[in-house]
């Protein structure tokens, strides 16, 4: 193996890790200790060289990975798409393209989907905005299991029928933003997004803003002061 000392500081870190990329025989020497990269569309030739520059990331570091991983991921995320736009322009068997984005967002009960396409047109999918536009009967029944299975009937009907803006290889970035560890919906929204999208990266970010507790402990004040002013009403109309 090449001995190479690498710069800590970041504009030298990206430089050398662009020319790193280039060489896919010295990333293919390198032992592979453990594959942290998955992916769906590119195929073995490809992902094997992407597994050996995770190796070299995991070096360059100086092993210490998982708490570099914690601090800069950006970095990471960033050197892996100039690797992967490198090796499918060396093997000439795909276009580069820029990889869908699809967010959803759980921060307030209302369900929202954000979807950013190849071109950067943006699509927002919420479970107000389709509800609105049903029947009265539908609409008071967005708490209920069937308005989760209107959303999802809209959402696969929408990429059938928009599928072609999504590019030819239909690559997409996976983003979860929620405060709650698990929602039923999580896995049948990825069931649906991967039937028509190629997936291939996903984040899961579970933020809690500062105010978050702040406005658990007034509503659980509203509603201590709402049952004492019901108990005080029934005692005044029983004397």
């Amino acid at each position: 193996m090449i001995k190479k000392k690498f710069n800590e500081k970041n504009d030298s870190f990206l430089h050398e890790s662009f020319f790193w990329s280039q060489s896919l025989d010295i990333m293919l020497k390198i032992k592979i200790e453990k594959i942290l990269y998955t992916s769906s569309y590119i195929g073995s030739s490809i992902a094997e060289p992407i597994s050996g520059f995770l190796s070299t990331f995991r070096i360059l570091v100086n092993n210490n990975f998982e708490e570099t991983l914690n601090a800069t991921w950006y970095k990471l995320f960033y050197i892996n798409n100039i690797f992967i736009k490198q090796i499918m322009n060396k093997n000439n068997k795909n276009a580069y393209e820029n990889p869908n984005i699809l967010v959803i967002s759980l921060k307030s009960r209302q369900l929202r989907i954000t979807l950013q396409s190849t071109n950067k047109t943006i699509y927002n999918i919420s479970v107000g905005r389709i509800l609105s536009s049903l029947k009265i009967f539908e609409k008071a029944k967005k708490k209920s299991n069937k308005g989760e299975r209107l959303f999802l009937e809209y959402l696969n009907n929408f990429l059938q029928e928009n599928i072609e803006k999504f590019g030819k290889q239909k690559t997409t970035i996976f983003k979860i933003n929620h405060f709650k560890k698990y929602f039923p919906m999580e896995e049948q929204i990825y069931k649906i997004c991967n039937k028509y999208l190629s997936i291939f990266y996903n984040i899961i970010e579970m933020r809690i803003p500062n105010n978050f507790f702040k406005y658990k402990k007034i509503r659980s004040i509203k509603r201590r002061l709402k049952k004492r002013i019901i108990k005080n009403e029934n005692a005044l109309n029983n004397f």
